[in-house]
């Protein structure tokens, strides 16, 4: 029996845009592996189909505003709870994909799963496996990365929580700040991503986001 009390807590228009973001993710790298040199719908009014990365910007802002809503809907925040919540719905999942790659890197000598020149190391495997360090993330799977910022936010979670108390001029401008200040730190090359936007700068800016 579905739950009808659940059912109304659903906001449906959300459902049915992040399927819309999923399928322009999917063409995204559809047009990248098609046309990997030069995209031609990138400078064309069609790039909104293929928007891949903003898509993703809006799955950040949407898991920002379905878990502060649920948070916000219980008596009282149990962390532990929230936090082997997204371990389950998050780190699982990734580690089953991280561990099937591997398997495949091994099946195959890496001549086909790997998508780095340099190859497979030890503290990459275990960077993929734990997410520990600014580990290049693309060696395996290029896609992980937004999974790696979800679940370090995850953990930061309870700070999210401290900053929405505040009014919410100054929630906007805690948030441009954190952007600002890791962008300019990007550009002053500190800590520089190892791969696509994996690095704990890149963190910094989506927890604005979030």
């Amino acid at each position: 029996m579905i739950d009808s009390s659940k059912l109304s807590s659903r906001i449906v228009v959300l459902d049915s845009l992040r399927g819309l973001a999923c399928l322009t993710v999917v063409l995204c790298h559809a047009a990248a592996n098609a046309f990997p040199s030069h995209n031609i719908f990138e400078l064309s009014p069609f790039y909104i189909l293929i928007a891949g990365h903003e898509a993703v910007v809006f799955f950040f802002i949407l898991s920002g505003f379905v878990l502060v809503k649920h948070c916000l809907a219980v008596t009282k925040f149990n962390y532990k709870f929230f936090l082997i919540q997204r371990v389950c719905r998050i780190y699982l999942p990734y580690l089953g994909a991280i561990v099937i790659a591997l398997l495949l890197y091994f099946l195959f000598h890496g001549r086909w799963i790997v998508t780095e020149t340099e190859g497979l190391t030890w503290p990459n495997v275990f960077g993929h496996l734990f997410l520990i360090g600014n580990f290049n993330a693309a060696t395996l799977d290029p896609i992980i990365w937004s999974l790696i910022h979800e679940m370090r936010i995850a953990i930061i979670f309870p700070l999210l929580l401290i900053v929405l108390r505040r009014p919410w001029q100054q929630v906007i401008f805690i948030a441009i700040s954190l952007s600002l200040i890791a962008a300019i730190l990007t550009v002053l090359n500190v800590n520089p991503s190892a791969s696509y936007n994996s690095g704990y700068l890149y963190t910094v800016h989506y927890f604005s986001l979030f």
